[in-house]
């Protein structure tokens, strides 16, 4: 039988895709709030398909290389670049480029990118997560 300690455990800790690896004690330093920590991943990340909104033109062999999955290979190409702490806003053109799914919104039609949560949250709520 799985108690409930096994369970928190298992939600609380990363795997193997999760694990910030050797960058792991960066974390440390970054907010517990989730308004800041959005703010935290928007000034690290560029989504490949909002690229050209903030006048960036990606290469090819840059949206080629946004196939990472793994977060600590995402961190090794991201501190590869800039080795400041993720609390510091890159400028757009050094963001890390993640790979995207294509449910995440449209630059050509203005779609914003979808947001994770229930379908009532996402009506009530705006995108800076304020109602």
């Amino acid at each position: 039988m799985t108690t409930a300690r096994e369970i928190l455990d298992f939600y609380t800790h990363p795997a193997a895709m999760t694990s910030g690896g050797a960058h792991a004690r960066r974390f440390d330093d970054l907010p517990g709030d989730t308004a800041s920590l959005v703010r935290v991943v928007q000034g690290l990340l560029l989504n490949q398909h909002w690229a050209q909104a903030y006048g960036v033109t990606l290469s090819d062999e840059r949206r080629n290389k946004s196939h990472l999955r793994p977060v600590d290979r995402m961190l090794d190409r991201l501190f590869a670049h800039d080795e400041r702490s993720l609390s510091a806003a890159r400028p757009p053109d050094t963001r890390l480029v993640p790979a995207t799914s294509s449910t995440t919104g449209s630059a050509s039609t203005g779609t914003p990118p979808r947001r994770a949560g229930s379908s009532s949250m996402r009506r009530s709520t705006t995108c800076s997560g304020r109602r």
